[in-house]
């Protein structure tokens, strides 16, 4: 999982290096969504294994990258 979730931050910072501004192009919301899904996969799992400060982490980095189609299930893994 953390393989996939560096890859994808990879990905998704070399694509904005290309960027003028800070306009997200389709490609890099779409990156930034499988981030944060990624993230709050990584979360919930750690939860449930009783592991408090990774699922902490986690969750908090999701919250970093203001996801628009993620940001109620990002809230709401949060809150657990």
């Amino acid at each position: 999982m953390t393989t996939r979730i560096s890859l994808l931050r990879l990905a998704r910072r070399q694509e904005q290096l290309g960027q003028l501004g800070d306009m997200r192009t389709a490609f890099t919301k779409e990156l930034v969504d499988l981030e944060a899904r990624n993230l709050v996969t990584l979360s919930r799992a750690a939860r449930e294994a009783g592991r408090a400060q990774i699922a902490l982490n986690a969750i908090v980095q999701a919250q970093k990258l203001h996801s628009d189609n993620l940001e109620l299930e990002v809230s709401q893994e949060f809150a657990h």
